[in-house]
This record gives C-alpha cells, structure tokens and sequence, in this order.
C-alpha cells in the first residue's frame, strides 16, 4: 500500500509540474491553411496550421503547428483567410508529442 501511495504522488506531481509550465504566448503567424469544422458534441472550432522554425544538430527547417480556437474565439477566425498574419495570445501545449496552441484572444 505504502508503494501504492508513493507512486501515485509521484504522478499527481509530475503532472501537475507539467500543467504549472504551460505559459501564455504572444504569436505571430501566417496562416497556411484554416478549417472551420464541429466536434463529437456539435461544437464549432477551428484549427490554423502555420509554420515556425525549428532547429535540430545545427539544421533549421520549417514545420507545420496548429493553433485551435474554441468558443467565442472560433467566431472571431471566420473573417481570417489563408495569407493573413494571425495575431493572438495562446496557450502553447503538447498533443501527441507535437507543439500546439490553443487561441484564447485575437490581437486586432
């Protein structure tokens, strides 16, 4: 039981250490493609795929991000078109191993 306890704080720190350093962002990105769809539950969100620079052993190259946008935030993308710079402020988070936003203002 004692082993039970040990491990299960361990977990409940480690995941509360990653929730604690998930820090707000400005971004500043072109908007490469943006699809407006609905979820399981018939909620609108869109998703902004964009790029940013990564650099690995020295090489640095272009990869594809996502930025989500929820809620009232979704109504506020309707206007934005592929070519367009996206100003927000953003959540940056981990999902499925890659880097992601989500939107949780536009910066007019």
């Amino acid at each position: 039981m004692k082993k039970f306890s040990i491990i299960l704080i361990s977990m409940i720190f480690i995941l509360s250490w990653g929730f604690a350093h998930a820090a707000d962002v400005m971004i500043e990105k072109t908007v490469k493609q943006i699809v407006f769809k609905t979820d399981k539950n018939g909620n609108p969100y869109a998703r902004v795929i964009s790029t940013e620079k990564a650099t690995i052993n020295g090489i640095t190259y272009d990869k594809d991000i996502s930025l989500m946008a929820f809620g009232d935030i979704y109504k506020e993308l309707k206007s934005i078109k592929k070519g367009q710079t996206l100003k927000a402020i953003a959540k940056e988070q981990t999902f499925r191993g890659a880097t992601s936003y989500q939107i949780l203002k536009v910066v007019k």
